[in-house]
């Protein structure tokens, strides 16, 4: 059982900074950061990999005064939040101690 915590942690820390990073781009594009600042470029260049196997799946449309609703990261943030679900069960279902229990009629 502790084997299995400790993967459980990992992997929740893991998920937790994939999650953080792409819910940043998302809101910093929403809001129309200035791309070329060092903390948004870095936010940029982390989530791009992380949301490039969901880029042009869907269009990102430009609102007015250049505002992007990021549908690829909305899609990732989704993904890999039910890919970490399941990693989760996973895990749940491989630790669970099986008992047997005898009655005696």
């Amino acid at each position: 059982m502790k084997v299995a915590g400790f993967f459980s942690t990992i992997i929740n820390i893991v998920f937790t900074v994939i999650e953080l990073l792409i819910g940043a781009r998302v809101v910093l594009r929403l809001l129309g950061a200035n791309p070329f600042t060092p903390f948004v470029n870095w936010v940029y260049t982390l989530s791009s990999a992380l949301i490039s196997p969901f880029a042009n799946i869907f269009p990102s449309p430009v609102l007015r005064g250049g505002f992007v609703l990021d549908i690829p990261a909305i899609v990732g943030l989704l993904v890999y939040a039910i890919l970490a679900y399941v990693i989760f069960q996973l895990i749940e279902f491989l630790s669970y101690k099986r008992t047997t229990v005898y009655t005696t009629p």
